[in-house]
């Protein structure tokens, strides 16, 4: 008899349901595990890993190499007279860097050149940074800050500028805040715009807000802090978290303002209305 053709008895039936029932469940917790996987927050080594792998798709370039203009050889302890009259007349080793990679990219006729462009732009900025001084970290930032508006620019590419600001610019926030009075292109606050722009390109909603909070954070006035709480609030409102733009809005500290209630009292309207 050939067994192909026999009735499946209940106790095969079941058999076979269970199997394909185990085998739904691992498959689905394995995804899930995946997806969670895929959508954790990355750190600032992971990130930048996946910039370089990204760049190197693109350019067809296996490596890259830092740009061949030499940074400072200043050590930390460097004559800071110096390095601010150098500043000034516009031949700082940072503005040299900064002024090859704009012109290199201006004259690029392909998207995979801006790609190995900014890949050999990262790969300096990643040499000045393991150097750990001031005046390397200090051009490091700036050339960085300059990598993730080509990317957005050039490239037109708001996935690798928010990349970019998440992995080289962010983690310099801090560095930026402290030497504030020595940087001529950077402070904090045009910092974090850079990055604000990137990660609205990108779409990317959680890390404009989380942008926001770090400059609220480190806005020492209390107008900036307002002027950055405003412009959440706006951000959120737009994107119709009502609940979360009427938060900041309440924490603003010129609670007298009638334009601020106006709008407090529109947001709580749109809320209501939400919620019904």
């Amino acid at each position: 008899m050939n067994p192909l053709t026999q009735p499946v008895t209940p106790k095969a039936t079941f058999r076979i349901v269970t199997v394909l029932l185990i085998s739904a469940t691992v498959l689905g917790a394995a995804w899930l595990g995946w997806r969670k996987y895929q959508s954790r927050t990355l750190t600032v080594a992971e990130t930048r890993k996946a910039i370089r792998s990204y760049l190197h798709k693109q350019s067809g370039v296996k490596e890259f190499k830092p740009t061949t203009a030499e940074p400072s050889t200043n050590s930390a302890s460097a004559d800071d007279e110096s390095r601010k009259q150098k500043r000034r007349r516009g031949d700082a080793p940072q503005e040299k860097l900064a002024g090859e990679f704009r012109r290199s990219v201006d004259e690029a006729n392909s998207y995979p050149t801006i790609y190995r462009l900014i890949g050999e732009n990262l790969a300096r900025v990643d040499l000045l940074l393991s150097s750990n001084t001031v005046p390397h970290t200090e051009t490091a930032t700036l050339l960085a800050a300059d990598a993730c508006r080509v990317a957005l620019d050039s490239a037109v590419n708001g996935w690798l500028s928010a990349r970019i600001a998440e992995g080289y610019l962010w983690p310099q926030v801090d560095f930026v805040g402290a030497h504030e009075k020595d940087l001529r292109r950077l402070d904090t606050e045009r910092l974090l715009d850079i990055t604000d722009q990137a990660f609205k390109a990108a779409g990317e909603t959680k890390n404009v807000t989380q942008n926001y909070r770090l400059l609220i954070a480190k806005s020492n006035q209390g107008n900036k802090a307002d002027k950055a709480r405003f412009r959440l609030g706006r951000y959120l409102e737009d994107a119709g978290d009502f609940a979360g733009a009427l938060e900041v809005l309440l924490e603003m500290k010129a609670t007298n303002n009638a334009g601020l209630q106006r709008r407090i009292a529109s947001i709580q309207q749109q809320l209501a209305m939400q919620q019904k």
